[in-house]
């Protein structure tokens, strides 16, 4: 588990750097203008304290099943949508005014569709996630176009329910490891009131999991090789 964790939290910490790297050009070119005062009221809106609030579409994730020595990674497309919420604050702001760091608590529950659970179709049931992250963001100030971030988030993931297919149930109730990125913009919708739109990649290191199938019992595990999102939600600064 630890090696794949590690794997996915490089692959995540690399999507981030050359998210920031690309953002950092848009903000080069942005310190060239003078920063008008839409702008600015974006940047302050990301400033100080903050809570958020939203929602996210994922579109595809892929996850990884071991059995003994079978291994297999299946991929589907997903229209699954989950919930999010957090508290965050900037805890760093450049003297330019064109940059800023924050970092953040989130907690998102959603609910997985069976057939990306495992591999397959006429799976039935109900399987849900919990996660809980860390996350450091950079902002970057776009001027005319709101804030632009990019961010890395570390915490855990729980995975809790059971499916089921003709004679055959597969049943998870366990946490790991996980990591994530993160990347969109910002911009000012009210008086300390923001709206975002972005992009969410996360992986997981190994669930335990338990199948039955006339009468006989295995154990496995399993992992989230690579969740694809995309989200909104608004940001209430305090």
């Amino acid at each position: 588990m630890r090696t794949l964790f590690q794997a996915s939290a490089w692959r995540a910490l690399a999507a981030t750097l050359f998210s920031a790297a690309a953002l950092v050009g848009i903000s080069s070119l942005s310190a060239q203008a003078q920063v008008t005062g839409a702008a600015q009221t974006a940047l302050a809106g990301l400033q100080d304290r903050y809570v958020t609030v939203g929602g996210s579409l994922v579109v595809t994730s892929d996850t990884g099943l071991r059995f003994g020595g079978m291994h297999m990674i299946t991929t589907g497309g997903e229209d699954v949508l989950e919930g999010f919420a957090g508290v965050g604050a900037t805890v760093a702001h450049s003297q330019s005014g064109i940059s800023s760091m924050r970092v953040e608590l989130e907690g998102r529950a959603g609910n997985l569709v069976p057939e990306s659970f495992m591999a397959g179709s006429g799976w039935t049931g109900d399987v849900n996630h919990y996660a809980a992250m860390a996350n450091g963001y950079l902002d970057f100030n776009a001027p005319g176009a709101g804030v632009v971030y990019a961010g890395l988030g570390v915490g855990a993931l729980l995975i809790d329910g059971t499916i089921a297919q003709g004679g055959t149930s597969a049943n998870v109730n366990d946490w790991a490891p996980a990591a994530q990125a993160l990347a969109g913009v910002a911009f000012p919708v009210a008086a300390n009131v923001g709206a975002k739109v972005g992009y969410r990649y996360l992986e997981s290191g190994d669930f335990r999991l338990t199948m039955t199938s006339g009468g006989t019992t295995a154990q496995g595990e399993f992992s989230v090789r690579g969740q694809h999102s995309l989200e909104a939600g608004l940001m209430f600064k305090f």
